[in-house]
């Protein structure tokens, strides 16, 4: 016999549709968070059993919209800021007895942080970490080349598993990244409110600084006016769904470049596609534009994989090694 065992997730909130489809991607997605939750978020439950920063951010998303519950995500946050080491940055997964850095991840960690608070509104557990978020953003602010973009940054620089994205697997071309610098402006912006609610007004106002440097350097050196599209990296005549997303997101792109972005999305084909994972990240982008009137076309994948005999979201849709991924769940 089966004995099943998962952290006690409570679905409190309610979802109905007039097409049968979205309901069971609905139920596959709550079936497939349960099973990446024990007392840790997992990535899976099955391959690693590991909880990583950049998959939390999402799950944790999901989790707190479905149930309301934010307890794994407070220990998250802690976990993670517990992790951190001399450097400053934390770890990508922790608890871990194997140590890895992989930089995306750790923004995401102070995406989380900040999320957290917004949607709980317990600032102690923020202000808690705030010591981790601050040396975070000071160790990237040394990897700012003269252009204002992140360079030359070390460790693995994965942001998600884009086919094109394959020297080395999942990270975004050149020793100059647009999609990470992104990243880092997004945090930079965030990071300033939270700062402002805990009084601390004068770093507030030097994040900022930065944060419109970098704005500027994105969009003097990665801007391709011709293809209405950011580049990857200035060095490369490459674009992303994400690295495009993610300009959106930052406040790089104003509304004019922003919906000229979001019309090309899942439509021109030069657009390397972001993964199940990458995608909540187009979501997010195409809801600040107000243009989510093309999300639906966007869970293509989720509806190919109801075709199949999958019960869980997996990994990635090509070949994926873990056939029950919470990362994969954002549809929720």
């Amino acid at each position: 016999k089966y004995v099943f065992t998962a952290y006690p997730l409570d679905c409190k909130a309610e979802f109905s549709c007039s097409n049968p489809d979205y309901k069971k991607i609905w139920d596959i997605t709550f079936h497939t968070l349960r099973l990446c939750c024990h007392e840790t978020y997992e990535d899976c439950p099955y391959y690693e059993q590991l909880q990583y920063a950049g998959d939390c951010q999402v799950v944790s998303l999901v989790a707190g919209d479905m149930t309301g519950d934010w307890r794994l995500t407070r220990q998250a946050m802690l976990q993670f800021y517990w992790s951190i080491g001399y450097e400053g940055i934390p770890k990508s997964r922790y608890p871990s007895r194997i140590p890895q850095i992989i930089p995306s991840w750790a923004l995401l960690w102070v995406v989380m942080v900040y999320e957290y608070w917004w949607h709980t509104g317990d600032l102690c557990t923020a202000a808690e970490c705030i010591g981790g978020v601050k040396s975070t953003m000071q160790w990237f602010k040394g990897f700012l080349n003269k252009d204002h973009l992140l360079e030359d940054l070390p460790y693995w620089k994965v942001v998600d598993w884009v086919k094109e994205w394959d020297s080395p697997n999942g990270c975004p071309p050149g020793a100059v990244t647009g999609v990470i610098s992104c990243q880092y402006a997004y945090c930079l912006k965030i990071v300033s409110h939270l700062l402002t609610v805990l009084g601390e007004q004068s770093l507030a106002k030097e994040y900022m600084g930065v944060y419109i440097s970098i704005i500027n350097g994105i969009n003097l050196s990665c801007w391709d006016e011709n293809k209405g599209l950011y580049k990857d990296s200035p060095d490369f005549d490459m674009y992303s769904e994400l690295g495009n997303a993610w300009a959106i997101l930052c406040g790089c792109a104003d509304q004019k470049k922003a919906m000229g972005i979001c019309d090309q999305m899942n439509e021109n084909p030069i657009l390397a596609r972001s993964t199940l994972y990458g995608r909540y990240y187009i979501f997010r982008a195409l809801e600040k534009c107000g243009r989510y009137d093309k999300f639906p076309d966007m869970l293509d994948w989720w509806h190919m994989m109801l075709n199949s005999d999958l019960t869980t979201w997996p990994e990635e849709p090509y070949l994926a090694r873990s056939f029950c991924h919470a990362w994969s769940c954002s549809p929720g």
